[in-house]
């Protein structure tokens, strides 16, 4: 039969039983210490990684909660300036069709004489809230504009000047009056 390697130099006196007890010990001391600490720091490892992820998704939805909020008040400051100060609606025998585009449609908005020739001269605009249409004055567009630049659906600013496209065309102008 072989003999391990501790056994023979024991037999051949160059170790005691004493001192190969002790190498034995502490060598199972040793790999129990290896096989825990790993073990440990591999759970430790992954913890730490758990609650990195975890924290990160929690930051990206606090972020996303805080966006949401921000566009419910800005929403909010939108139709609190709409309401306080849209114009009423014109109806009656002498109210007629507005007609003006929106997201590539055709929509209409009933409108006296008076208020259509505001709205050409860029005293009104038309915003939007809600899928409804409403008429406002000049001086609250820019406000509306800061918080959200598509409520505002018509608005001819006297400030800009339109260039023609068309060369041929530059002699006529297009009235914004202009009955469908």
């Amino acid at each position: 039969m072989v003999k391990s390697l501790q056994e023979q130099l024991i037999s051949t006196g160059l170790i005691d039983k004493k001192k190969a007890k002790k190498i034995k010990t502490e060598q199972q001391k040793n790999s129990r210490k290896n096989r825990g600490s790993t073990a440990s720091r591999d759970a430790g490892q992954d913890f730490r990684e758990e609650s990195r992820a975890r924290t990160e998704r929690d930051r990206e939805l606090n972020r996303q909660r805080q966006i949401q909020n921000e566009r419910k008040a800005v929403a909010a400051q939108i139709r609190q300036i709409v309401l306080a100060n849209r114009l009423p609606r014109e109806e009656g025998n002498d109210a007629e069709a507005y007609h003006f585009i929106v997201r590539g449609k055709v929509k209409k908005i009933y409108v006296g004489r008076q208020t259509r020739e505001q709205i050409s001269a860029g005293k009104l605009a038309i915003v939007e809230m809600d899928g409804k249409y409403d008429l406002l004055p000049s001086q609250w567009v820019e406000k509306l504009r800061a918080r959200n630049d598509g409520c505002v659906v018509v608005y001819n600013d006297p400030e800009t000047v339109e260039t023609p496209v068309d060369e041929a065309y530059c002699g006529y102008r297009i009235p914004d009056d202009l009955m469908w």
